[in-house]
């Protein structure tokens, strides 16, 4: 899922275990106890459940597997993966994990055993800046999440939906090569994009949902707070390393400030989102709607014979997911494939030449143009794959 994605070197792993390293002294003791709850009855239950369980290294008492996962966890476990096999088994902390490391195991979790494997894990990043799980992607499988579900498949992301933005989606493109030509004209021989991709990025999403540019939402509420930094540091906090996620009696040793931050973001995100959706309402009423996926969300809640409520906690979780899902994600692929492109000039020049023969040097590619650009679609597909999207 698309909120994995947002996992970046901000888990500081090896400098979070420096200060837990007291932890190693309650190891022994730790280990005594265990092995007196190891010998004491249910043992054969125990060692059912032991033999179902997927193969694995050996856990230390306390943090688990936790210690294996370093700066870089997606390489640390390819490497274990090619010990322990395809779908293997980890204790990280006190909570259970398994890890599937082929395709065929990941068919096996995400499509034919999706629904046993639907578990949403409640952090602390979950409770205090998702509304506890009352979003989309970390709500648990239920009534609720299958009519969110719905909801985005009927109503927000149908063909007829997505095309009437069209115009946004163009409009930010032709801003995004202005500004690529205009910082080439300058004279410089290589330009970032990163901050460009990014910005169109989380425009395209943040029009189709709420009919501004990202840097127009601002809340006044407590201070000035833009939605734009808001969710860059929700997405920075939703993939640190929290002790207390691990190993809750030890949710004290925040040496980061971590929860304390994923408060603060929280509380300010509902104060922003809450003030969005009271403006639309208030707009509604006046006949100003915008018909955006605001109105949309606020009508569904607004329905009265909905199975299932839909309350404002459930719109703003909503659109966080939107923005965490869709501004970062899209970004990043688009940049990693320019990289590509850049380190295989033959992979550039067979592109530059679709788009030539195409498009043609006198227009900018529009969506219609997609269907007949196919090696463009494998590339970005091939990044996609690589990556998932993410920085590798």
């Amino acid at each position: 899922m698309e909120w994995f994605s947002a996992a970046k070197s901000s888990l500081e792993l090896h400098s979070t275990f420096v200060e837990v390293s007291l932890l190693l002294i309650a190891a022994a003791a730790s280990a005594l106890l265990l092995r007196r709850w190891g010998s004491a009855g249910n043992a054969d239950g125990r060692r059912t459940a032991a033999s179902q369980w997927p193969p694995g290294p050996a856990a230390w008492p306390i943090i688990g597997h936790l210690h294996l996962l370093g700066h870089l966890p997606h390489q640390s476990l390819c490497k274990l993966a090619q010990t322990y096999g395809p779908l293997m088994g980890l204790r990280l902390g006190g909570v259970p994990t398994i890890v599937a490391s082929s395709p065929q195991m990941a068919k096996e979790v995400l499509q034919i055993h999706d629904v046993v494997m639907a578990y949403r894990p409640r952090t602390a990043a979950v409770v205090h800046m998702y509304f506890d799980g009352r979003d989309m992607g970390f709500a648990p499988y239920g009534p609720f999440w299958k009519r969110m579900r719905q909801l985005c498949a009927t109503e927000l992301f149908n063909g007829k939906r997505l095309a009437s933005f069209r115009h946004v989606r163009e409009e930010e493109a032709r801003d995004l090569a202005s500004a690529v030509v205009e910082m080439g004209q300058r004279g410089k021989r290589e330009v970032e994009l990163r901050s460009s991709l990014l910005a169109a990025s989380n425009n395209i999403t943040c029009r189709m949902v709420m009919s501004k540019k990202v840097g127009d939402v601002v809340s006044t509420h407590g201070g000035k707070h833009d939605l734009l930094s808001l969710t860059e540091e929700l997405l920075l906090l939703l993939a640190v390393f929290y002790v207390g996620d691990f190993i809750p009696w030890l949710s004290w040793l925040d040496p980061h400030c971590y929860l304390k931050r994923m408060k603060i973001a929280g509380h300010r995100a509902k104060a922003l989102m809450q003030e969005v959706i009271n403006q639309r309402r208030l707009q509604a009423r006046q006949g100003a709607s915008a018909q955006d996926l605001l109105d949309v969300l606020l009508a569904a809640s607004e329905d009265p014979n909905q199975d299932v409520p839909i309350t404002d906690d459930n719109i703003m979780g909503l659109i966080l997911d939107l923005f965490a899902g869709g501004s970062d994600t899209s970004s990043v692929t688009v940049e990693w494939a320019l990289a590509d492109l850049i380190n295989n000039p033959k992979a550039m020049q067979k592109l530059q030449e679709e788009l030539d023969s195409v498009v043609g040097k006198e227009r900018l590619v529009t969506e219609d143009d997609i269907e007949s650009l196919p090696y463009l679609g494998s590339v970005l597909k091939e990044r996609s794959s690589r990556s998932g999207g993410r920085r590798s």
